[in-house]
């Protein structure tokens, strides 16, 4: 199998379950709020509330965890001892971990983080997280898309403001289908590391993505599903070491339902 890198899937302040950044991530289960708690929230809808809940993002009710390394089959890609490194499901207003690239475009409706502007470049990144090896996922829904160019929406690995990997789908004009991309990503320009894969549909309003990719200072993996189909891209770049992950959006607007990372330990 090959090894998670970082897998994230938010969660913010309030009755949120912020977990991670530390070295254990799940509460005691002695101390998990239980269905009909006024604290309880359940991003997967398995009875078991997120900050006890070993794959917070599927649907797990039994915790099977076969390595009995924190992190339940469900969500776990490798007999390699993983944690969950970072959860949000967004059920709280935005947390002071996230870090936006503009002031005040993010925002917390309806059990979502919100891109409140969809014209030019955004991004939501995760502070003080610094991975070598992980694996992103992410569920975004794209909220609306203007008559301007160059629509792409997707997940980061960055290594401090300049550089990164971005893993995400695209599209060039209004009048054309969805590609997806994995390049590494600066603040000036995107240079693609494989050719870009037509991914069979457009990015119009209401459309999700399910993201899940691998990062690594080795190689790289961005698995894409848009309407029922997946797509996989795969490279071997050296650039990057060390980094955090996020949300990328540019010429859209998007609804983020939630973000979990991953990190291999070793």
């Amino acid at each position: 199998m090959r090894a998670p890198i970082l897998a994230l899937a938010a969660a913010s302040a309030g009755c949120n379950a912020i977990f991670g950044l530390d070295e254990t991530s799940l509460r005691d289960a002695s101390t998990c709020p239980m269905p009909g708690d006024a604290d309880f929230v359940d991003e997967d809808g398995d009875d078991v509330d997120d900050s006890c809940d070993r794959c917070p993002v599927d649907a797990d009710p039994d915790q099977v965890d076969g390595d009995d390394d924190g992190v339940g089959d469900a969500c776990d890609l490798t007999d390699t001892p993983t944690r969950i490194a970072f959860f949000d499901g967004f059920h709280a207003p935005l947390s002071a971990l996230w870090q936006s690239s503009i002031a005040d475009q993010w925002e917390v409706v309806d059990d979502a983080a919100e891109l409140q502007e969809g014209t030019g470049l955004s991004t939501l990144t995760i502070k003080d997280l610094d991975l070598a090896d992980g694996r992103v996922d992410a569920s975004i829904t794209v909220r609306a898309v203007p008559t301007a160019p160059d629509h792409t929406t997707g997940v980061l690995f960055v290594e401090g403001a300049a550089a990164g990997y971005l893993c995400a789908a695209t599209r060039a004009t209004a009048t054309t289908d969805a590609e997806g991309l994995l390049a590494r990503n600066s603040t000036l320009a995107r240079d693609p590391l494989t050719g870009q894969i037509p991914l069979g549909d457009e990015l119009v309003p209401d459309r999700q993505l399910e993201l899940d990719a691998r990062f690594s200072a080795a190689d790289q993996e961005c698995r894409i599903e848009l309407a029922g189909v997946t797509s996989l891209l795969v490279a071997e770049d050296t650039t990057l070491t060390t980094g955090t992950a996020g949300i990328y959006a540019q010429g859209l607007s998007v609804r983020v339902q939630h973000v979990i990372v991953y990190e291999e330990l070793r």
